[in-house]
């Protein structure tokens, strides 16, 4: 069977494909009063289907009126003219005037290099890495933040040690900054990440990758992303 382009649902469709869709059930779950475990609620129905990673699910819970959150999903874009990456690329710009960031394109050609076809590039790990550089570029501040229990409540987020805790804390601390402009932000902001902190990783990236080429295999990526924050707060240049 072809569709045309523009055909609707009662057009062209098959009476028995109408009828499957009609007949087909769909769950809803509406959750109250949850707090911190609303998190692991969201994490654990949307493992009931398709798997989704834990980063996937970050993205996706926190994403939403957050342009920092979208930063960093923006950065972990590895491949410009693939469908998802357009796609995503577009709707960065449509919703928060976010450019595509990648402006050395050597640099972006290494990077895209390194991830591309590879099984652990799956599930957003890239931009997962993106956001291990920022956490080790704010250790203290993280730091702070995780054992602050009164602004782990507002964020409605926990931590009992497990690094995956750690990541959701700093993502919804960023998506608060962003929601409520007027509070001092802990962490670094919009304009930091983009104008600064990219720009940090960008070069570090370039080099480390042309530097090491195949030695250097893409299951090193937090190494590399920790490596790229540490040197971050003392400005270090990679060529020295």
């Amino acid at each position: 069977m072809v569709l045309t382009k523009g055909s609707t649902f009662h057009e062209q469709l098959p009476l028995a494909y109408k009828q499957a869709f009609k007949k087909y059930r769909l769950t809803v779950i509406r959750l109250r009063q949850l707090g911190a475990m609303r998190l692991e609620v969201f994490r654990r129905i949307n493992q009931g289907g398709t798997p989704l990673s834990g980063q996937d699910i970050k993205l996706a819970y926190f994403g939403e009126g957050s342009a920092s959150v979208t930063f960093i999903r923006l950065v972990g874009v590895y491949e410009q003219d693939g469908a998802a990456g357009d796609r995503f690329i577009r709707s960065a710009r449509d919703k928060y005037g976010l450019s595509f960031l990648w402006s050395d394109n050597l640099a972006f050609d290494t990077w895209s290099d390194w991830w591309l076809d590879k099984e652990i590039s799956r599930g957003q790990t890239a931009s997962e890495m993106f956001l291990w550089a920022l956490m080790a570029a704010q250790a203290g501040k993280v730091d702070s933040l995780l054992l602050n229990k009164g602004a782990l409540e507002t964020l409605k987020c926990r931590y009992t040690g497990i690094i995956s805790e750690a990541l959701d804390a700093y993502c919804a601390q960023i998506q608060y900054q962003d929601q409520h402009p007027q509070a001092v932000p802990l962490l670094m902001d919009l304009d930091e990440l983009r104008d600064s902190f990219f720009l940090h990783f960008q070069r570090w990236i370039d080099f480390l990758l042309r530097e090491a080429g195949s030695s250097l295999p893409v299951t090193k990526h937090r190494i590399v992303a920790c490596l790229i924050g540490a040197a971050y707060p003392s400005r270090t240049a990679p060529e020295i």
